[in-house]
């Protein structure tokens, strides 16, 4: 019956997912256990444990693929608690002369892709490449979903008049995004970093500053 073929549908995909998953190591798991339990607030502490798994999954990754490139971790926000208490994602990432934000909803299975405006928007936040992982904690594995460069993000953000959300968050197709993720290395080894150039767009810092101090106590809630 058709029940039984969506559920064989569905276990062939997860089966297919399985294959290509790049699996977490023990030592990864509790690392990522460790940062996430410098936050106080429960659901920060979630999102900061899928987010370090990302990190984990994409260094797995880079590393299984080219060595030469060096990945700094060190500086990124889940490593600093006063920013992975405030913002979702991986940032200040940088591979070589690159800037990379990891984005993970779980497993992304909708049209869209939720990003906090400020890793847009602001330039200490913003990235050359945004790269969306998807996390399967159960399963102790990530996978590559896909990226877009900033750039494209921002010509194609002028295009459609995408603004934010009053949450303070871009919801970003998933057509923007290349679904070949193996092809992010050849950006990351063939072209030179300042062919994409980050800015603030239609606002400053000053400016976001200035709105956002009203909300830091119902972030900082978690609210």
């Amino acid at each position: 019956n058709n029940n039984n073929i969506e559920t064989d549908s569905l276990l062939l995909d997860f089966e297919s997912f399985s294959e290509a998953g790049i699996e977490l190591s023990p030592s990864q798991i509790d690392r990522a256990v460790e940062l996430s339990d410098r936050l106080e607030n429960p659901e920060r502490q979630w999102r900061t444990y899928l987010n370090s798994l990302a990190l984990f999954g994409f260094e797995t990754w880079l590393q299984s693929r080219h060595n030469d490139l060096e990945i700094e971790m060190d500086n990124c926000s889940v490593m600093q608690p006063s920013q992975a208490n405030y913002l979702d994602g991986v940032f200040n990432l940088k591979v070589g002369k690159y800037k990379i934000c990891l984005l993970t909803n779980g497993v992304a299975i909708d049209e869209f892709i939720t990003i906090d405006r400020a890793l847009i928007d602001l330039p200490e936040y913003a990235a050359h490449f945004y790269l969306l992982i998807d996390v399967i904690e159960e399963q102790e594995e990530v996978k590559l979903n896909s990226f877009s460069r900033y750039d494209e993000i921002i010509e194609r953000q002028q295009t459609a008049n995408l603004v934010a959300d009053s949450d303070w968050t871009y919801q970003l197709p998933l057509a923007w995004f290349e679904h070949q993720p193996d092809d992010l290395l050849l950006y990351l080894r063939c072209i030179e970093s300042d062919q994409i150039q980050l800015r603030a767009v239609k606002t400053t810092t000053e400016d976001i500053s200035a709105q956002l101090e009203p909300l830091l106590p119902q972030l900082r809630s978690g609210v």
